[in-house]
């Protein structure tokens, strides 16, 4: 069935798949998609959480045997897939879906499936199995209303000027419409906002997101990559936020690098995984810094990070910087 996000936690509380699949390339919308079937997994006692990063079919297998492993003594488990649309192993999980385990609910996250795709067989059959989310990005026409609906559960008295100011800045980039939100929060609470608050708002920022984090990685400018994430910190971004916005490229990097491995051309392999061309060149930089086994340890990284910000003990910012040496660094 398809479930839409502003229908997800509804249907989550009358009637929850076993499977959640949940696609898209916006990463804020995506982040919270996962966040509502997390939460909602919590609440129905799935809570040992288990994240796997599937790039294998061996991968895939492990995840599903996790999930059909029976425990007298362990919680019930939430099992975390985080694959590309490219790795999507759609006989497994159909084949998990025939029998699922009542002991387990699965979420499995993916960039966006493209219209091509919507007429096959397969995805025709994955969306009567499973809770199938499509997260779509927002266009010029729905930006505003969705950015005057964000200032409305943040409590933000945005007066009509002032909201069509921060569209302007912002259209585009969800993570940073949401970061001047929180910091008009904070500097105003609830009382009237006017476009120049905005305009001071906007115009004092360094204008430092998790974007330009990304082009430092690839780029593999260090030193600009740590400065921007200490910005981003000092901000009070949300760790687990920027994990989620890096993550789609830093996953095509490390696909490209293992097909790399394997003796195929950087720009085949970069084709293949869906870099934009546009992206390319950035990408292809990063390749001649990071093999495959350097791409499995930013992979891990990323875990940890995830991991810590669930409550792991270690500080999700000093691996976050980690990660980012890790990306930047040449071998």
């Amino acid at each position: 069935m398809r479930v839409y996000p502003e229908k997800l936690a509804q249907q989550l509380a009358t009637s929850p798949a076993p499977l959640y699949w949940v696609a898209g390339d916006e990463p804020l919308l995506v982040q919270e998609a996962c966040d509502t079937v997390r939460a909602a997994a919590l609440q129905y006692g799935f809570a040992e959480r288990k994240v796997f990063h599937a790039e294998k079919k061996e991968h895939w297998h492990e995840a599903f045997a996790e999930a059909n492993a029976l425990s007298l003594f362990a919680d019930r488990s939430f099992i975390d897939i985080r694959t590309t649309i490219g790795k999507l192993d759609h006989a497994a999980i159909l084949d998990y879906l025939e029998r699922p385990s009542s002991d387990s609910l699965v979420l499995v996250c993916t960039g966006k499936v493209e219209s091509a795709s919507l007429k096959t067989q397969w995805f025709k059959a994955m969306e009567q199995a499973c809770a199938y989310v499509p997260v779509m990005p927002l266009d010029s026409t729905r930006f505003p209303q969705w950015l005057a609906e964000r200032a409305r559960r943040k409590q933000v008295n945005l007066a009509p000027d002032a909201l069509a100011m921060l569209a302007e800045h912002t259209e585009g980039n969800l993570l940073a419409a949401v970061q001047e939100l929180d910091k008009l929060a904070l500097q105003f609470g609830n009382a009237p906002v006017a476009a120049g608050h905005v305009a001071a708002s906007v115009g004092d920022s360094a204008h430092y997101d998790v974007f330009a984090l990304n082009d430092a990685l690839l780029a593999g400018n260090a030193a600009q990559a740590l400065k921007i994430l200490h910005v981003l910190q000092q901000e009070g971004d949300n760790a687990l936020a920027i994990l989620g916005a890096l993550g789609r490229e830093l996953r095509q990097l490390a696909t490209a690098a293992e097909d790399v491995a394997n003796g195929m051309a950087a720009p085949t392999a970069l084709r293949q995984v869906g870099v934009w061309e546009k992206r390319q060149p950035l990408f292809g930089r990063a390749l001649q810094r990071l093999d495959a086994r350097k791409t499995r340890e930013m992979i891990r990284l990323m875990g940890m990070v995830d991991l810590a910000v669930k409550g792991s003990g270690r500080d999700p910012w000093q691996l976050l910087q980690s990660l980012c040496l890790l990306v930047t660094r040449a071998a």
